[in-house]
């Protein structure tokens, strides 16, 4: 067994390390399909504990000998963008349970972050109070994330999540395994608009906000960002034709 866990919470390490023990008999569960997530309670402090889903053999290797877990790269990706002044989730620690094979079990364990909704809900909502407001925002927020160096491989509406606080709101990142910190070239930065959204309208409020960020003509900067997405959705629509075939 190897963890981590943050020194704010280090009072929390026994419970860190029962977890193969306790994940499945306690929590509440809140989501349960490839990865499955639930709330505990450590020692009166709210939890979210993520159990991976057991990677395959080449995985199990390479997770142990050759690059750092899922659990492990949210926990440190959730401190570097904490110490950036980016929200996210507070770290509480993550656990690993190896063997000669390699990495077979891995949690994630972070504070449990109240929040209004995701940005999915905002954008599927038509009627969402200050939607255009809150999708501007939103779409200002991803290019600062951008121009500080840091490329979300998995920006999704689902993984931001809209807090409120005083009469106004926030974004906080969630599901932060898959992140690099390093430029962006100007293709990625369009790219990582197009996996948001396949409604045109909120693209084209997203390539506004873009086009003035970069100082490039909003058309072509939409009409990039409109190929990104079509080319994205061809592929799933490719990959959801795959698996069809492989049940039938």
């Amino acid at each position: 067994m190897n963890f981590t866990i943050s020194n704010t919470y280090s009072h929390l390490a026994s419970s860190l390390t029962s977890l193969p023990a306790t994940f499945e008999q306690e929590g509440r569960v809140i989501y349960d399909e490839r990865n499955k997530l639930k709330q505990f309670d450590f020692k009166g402090v709210e939890v979210v504990v993520k159990r991976y889903k057991k990677p395959h053999l080449i995985n199990q290797f390479a997770y142990k000998y050759i690059r750092p877990s899922k659990a492990k790269r949210a926990f440190l990706n959730a401190e570097k963008l904490l110490s950036m002044g980016i929200k996210s989730p507070p770290p509480v620690g993550f656990l690993e349970l190896t063997n000669i094979f390699g990495l077979q079990d891995a949690y994630y364990a972070c504070l449990l972050q109240p929040y209004r909704c995701t940005i999915r809900q905002v954008m599927d909502q038509q009627d969402f109070p200050k939607r255009e407001h809150i999708l501007r925002d939103f779409a200002r927020f991803t290019i600062h994330l951008q121009a500080n160096n840091i490329y979300f491989l998995d920006h999704s509406p689902g993984n931001t999540l809209l807090i409120e606080k005083d009469g106004g709101y926030t974004f906080s990142l969630v599901d932060i395994n898959r992140m690099q910190f390093r430029p962006l070239k100007q293709e990625e930065r369009y790219e990582n608009f197009s996996k948001l959204t396949t409604d045109v309208e909120v693209l084209q409020l997203f390539a506004e906000e873009l086009s003035l960020a970069l100082n490039q003509p909003q058309e072509e900067v939409y009409s990039a960002i409109l190929k990104f997405m079509q080319a994205d959705q061809a592929k799933r629509q490719f990959k959801r034709k795959i698996k069809f075939w492989k049940k039938a």
